[in-house]
């Protein structure tokens, strides 16, 4: 995210400070401002990430998280003993292990339902502020051009907007039905 037209010192901590998201769409959410599941207040759905432990590997929490990395280890076995070589004081027998993070999903059609009025309601509002440039080619990230400096306005709102307005970009330009990331806890 890019910020111009701002001398307030506030929105440039934004811009160099934060938490990223990336999926099928990417950027930085806004510091002290705008939370990791702000989406979720607008019907995206959060899912908990994990992780194999040793490989790295991801898995999905619809999986069976009692199974071992088969992209990794032939077996159960196998990928418990490789843990246990590393770490003898793990007796657990979890191959896995929470992250720091959360899968976001949403599809059109709640996009439709819960985002797409609150965007026709505020874009009159946000037209008045600024104008946002999206990247296609680096999952829609956006830049932000402020069309007066030291403006009052509530910056929750406004950043929330801006990232469902990057949902919508998303959803415009692509045939898909569901749109996902992954964000910082």
């Amino acid at each position: 995210m890019k910020i111009q037209k701002s001398t307030g010192c506030f929105l440039y901590v934004i811009c160099i400070m934060g938490r990223y998201y990336y999926g099928d769409i990417a950027g930085k959410y806004w510091v002290a401002i705008q939370p990791s599941n702000c989406m979720v207040n607008y019907g995206a759905q959060a899912t908990k990430c994990y992780q194999y432990k040793e490989c790295g590997c991801r898995v999905e929490l619809e999986e069976n998280l009692n199974s071992y990395c088969s992209e990794c280890y032939d077996s159960f076995e196998e990928h418990k003993e490789d843990i246990h070589e590393d770490d003898e004081d793990d007796e657990d027998d979890e191959l896995y292990q929470e992250l720091e993070e959360n899968k976001y999903r949403i599809s059109i059609d709640v996009f439709d339902m819960y985002m797409k009025p609150v965007i026709e309601r505020k874009s009159e509002w946000f037209n008045s502020i600024a104008e946002l440039t999206f990247n296609k080619d680096e999952h829609y990230e956006y830049d932000i051009e402020f069309k007066y400096e030291n403006m009052l306005f509530n910056e929750n709102d406004f950043a929330d907007y801006c990232m469902m307005l990057q949902i919508k970009k998303y959803f415009d330009e692509t045939n898909n039905d569901i749109c996902e990331w992954i964000g910082d806890d």
